[in-house]
């Protein structure tokens, strides 16, 4: 093979190594930056997430304090008057910012559903929270899921009934 051939070919084969090499080059670049991009962005997320979070089991353990001490509560429940239970729950989701506010008996049947007034008389017993609060757990006690914070306390001394 003539020299006038070779050097075409190792021009060619040095572009193909430089290119190769450049777009290796790039592609870690670009990977390194896009994981600091989404690491930081998680971190951010995270961070707003935890102080969400917090911030519901400081409204959730407020409400369910107010639950303890309601003696309005407590004479609604006394005289069986759903709706007026029903009213003071939505109250007090609109007060603490609550999702939902759930009235059990000492059995852990529901009483009352602010957030679905339509569904009563189940049995939530088997909730954590609930059978804390049906063991006279005091205080407050609170249990943090995946996505939200559950709040529960015992039977408020003016009252029978128990909450979650």
């Amino acid at each position: 093979m003539k020299i006038s051939h070779k050097i075409p070919l190792i021009v060619i084969g040095i572009l193909v190594a430089c290119f190769v090499f450049l777009v290796s080059v790039l592609v870690s670049s670009i990977c390194l930056e896009l994981h600091r991009y989404f690491e930081l962005d998680l971190t951010h997320k995270a961070r707003e997430l935890r102080r969400i979070v917090d911030k519901k089991s400081e409204q959730a353990l407020k409400a369910a304090a107010w639950f303890e001490s309601s003696s309005e509560l407590a004479t609604a429940l006394r005289k069986d008057d759903r709706s007026k239970a029903i009213e003071l729950g939505k109250a007090a989701m609109e007060a603490f910012g609550l999702d939902y506010f759930v009235v059990t008996d000492g059995t852990g049947k529901v009483l009352a559903r602010a957030h679905d007034p339509g569904k009563f008389d189940d049995s939530i017993a088997e909730q954590q929270n609930i059978k804390s609060a049906l063991a006279g757990s005091a205080p407050s006690s609170l249990r943090k899921a995946p996505s939200s914070s559950i709040a529960s306390g015992p039977e408020p001394p003016c009252g029978g009934a128990r909450g979650g």
